[in-house]
């Protein structure tokens, strides 16, 4: 089966969309619950070695763990909803975009490995 036909199923972009959705607020929560920044949050490297760095080591640990689980969750999913949605929503001629969402998913997996 293409992949193509199963990410244009009305019931795998649903499934996609609120996953993507708890995955993003489990995230969330994470970070309200440990009273902590997440990496992904910080932008510049000063600002991530700075917030690695007041990490204590359960606040580490913490990151690793929701960076290896939620965090590779969360790009599967959205990547996937973008995907199905470009496939079965836009013309023809505009269906190279996919690779947008196959590059968004690539460089959101490799800054989660970093960042472990």
């Amino acid at each position: 089966m293409k992949l193509r036909s199963v990410l244009t199923r009305s019931s795998l972009l649903w499934l996609a969309g609120v996953l993507a959705l708890l995955s993003y607020l489990a995230i969330a929560c994470v970070m309200l619950h440990w009273d902590m920044v997440h990496l992904d949050s910080r932008i510049l490297p000063g600002e991530s070695w700075s917030t690695l760095n007041d990490y204590t080591p359960g606040l580490r640990e913490v990151h690793i763990w929701s960076t290896a689980s939620l965090d590779v969750v969360f790009p599967l999913a959205y990547s996937a909803l973008f995907a199905g949605l470009i496939w079965r929503g836009l013309p023809e001629r505009f269906q190279w975009l996919v690779w947008f969402a196959s590059a968004t998913l690539l460089a959101d997996l490799g800054e989660g490995l970093v960042q472990i």
